[in-house]
């Protein structure tokens, strides 16, 4: 709104008052997750609840006009950075007129303001998890009662904040699970330098959206943020309780798609297929039965499933998505050398391990693996192929 503000200032200065995001005087100093340092809305200006109230006016119009219901709008709320407001004269005047002390509170009466414009409406509100925390206890009453839903993507064990979806929910609110570590599709499918993607919170495939357990969140990783096997068994000991009034406020499952790193509709398509798939079984079934074992018993139960998965996905997914040309991604070889021989594996059903150990990349026309072969090589590189497509090229360097 800076660009309208300079377009109307001399000649009509209320109307570039009118939508202005931002207080000129503000010193605060910032830098968002996305690198940015001059990306929050001023929450103390009357014009920045003019500007939402407009937008959402005329999302309201829009969908009469499609005759299309509307029942609520996500109002975001995210990942506000340190520091943010405390350098705004309008926000410390705000402050000192209504008793507040902190951002939070500053937030805090943003949310809240704007779930009651909503409901004015008839609408309830969503926002991320940061929108349902931190708040008293007379607030989360309040605010369970507008939210529509509360999406929680922070379940990173290491970040010690994998708690957070269950801690909602108990208070009330209505809550989709977004699991960044199982249902982020932009995250890189592994650590391959080839893999496109993002790895800030570690690697997401098929897998880690089959494994993940709504109702037993802290079993949800079976790998840390670098690819380490954890033990799900004891993954939640000392962690929040879901209780039996927190579970019947988990709504559903939802995964993200966001569009930093994509620069055409087939990146989509990569990112999408079959990573999408974990999130669709696990979304038709919350209650795997080996979720309700434990030790070396669900670890069996658990693989033994997996590989009923792939199987599906690779004889029944896969030559569908290849019949209609949609760009799917195929995963690259596990390879190892033991004892003399050379190990290959896919979870692929019907895929070919094409090898070579002279350092060239393997094509259609290399050696296939079939079973453990004696190698010496110092390189060996494996592609898999399958349904007229190739997966990016597996490296193993013997010392």
């Amino acid at each position: 709104m800076k660009a309208r503000y300079h377009k109307y200032v001399n000649t009509a200065p209320e109307k570039a008052n009118e939508y202005l995001l931002s207080d000129a005087q503000d010193t605060s100093r910032y830098v968002s997750a996305q690198s940015y340092t001059d990306n929050v809305m001023n929450v103390a200006l009357p014009s920045t609840y003019r500007f939402m109230e407009k937008v959402i006016r005329e999302l309201i119009a829009m969908y009469e006009e499609a005759e299309v219901p509307l029942t609520t709008i996500h109002l975001g709320g995210d990942e506000v950075p340190e520091g943010a407001w405390m350098g705004s004269p309008v926000c410390r005047t705000f402050m000192d007129e209504n008793g507040m002390t902190s951002a939070h509170e500053l937030s805090e009466y943003y949310i809240t303001k704007m779930a009651d414009y909503l409901q004015q409406h008839h609408l309830q509100f969503s926002g991320w998890q940061e929108v349902a925390l931190g708040h008293p206890e007379a607030t989360d009453r309040h605010l369970n009662q507008l939210a529509a839903g509360v999406y929680c993507w922070n379940t990173v064990p290491e970040w010690e904040a994998d708690e957070i979806p269950y801690q909602i929910a108990n208070k009330g609110y209505p809550v989709i699970l977004c699991n960044v570590n199982n249902f982020y599709l932009d995250l890189a499918y592994d650590a391959h330098p080839d893999e496109r993607g993002l790895s800030w919170a570690g690697y997401v495939d098929e897998s880690k959206g089959f494994s993940m357990l709504p109702y037993s969140i802290y079993r949800s990783s079976r790998t840390d943020m670098a690819g380490n096997p954890v033990d799900p068994d004891i993954a939640g000991k000392g962690k929040t309780t879901l209780t039996a009034s927190g579970k019947e406020h988990i709504q559903g499952v939802q995964a993200q798609l966001f569009a930093e790193t994509i620069r055409d509709f087939e990146w989509v398509e990569y990112y999408t297929f079959p990573k999408i798939l974990g999130l669709v079984e696990r979304g038709w079934n919350a209650f795997p039965a080996w979720s309700t074992l434990t030790g070396e018993k669900e670890r069996q139960a658990f693989n033994k499933e997996l590989g009923l998965f792939y199987s599906k996905v690779s004889e029944k997914e896969m030559p569908h998505w290849a019949s209609r040309s949609i760009n799917f991604r195929l995963p690259h070889p596990g390879l190892c050398i033991k004892e003399g021989q050379l190990h290959a594996s896919t979870p692929i059903r019907g895929g070919e391990i094409r090898y070579t150990t002279d350092g060239t990349e393997p094509t259609l026309r290399s050696e296939l693996w079939k079973a453990p072969v004696a190698c010496d090589a110092s390189v060996v590189k494996a592609k898999l192929f399958y349904l007229n497509k190739e997966s990016v090229t597996s490296t193993l360097k013997v010392d």
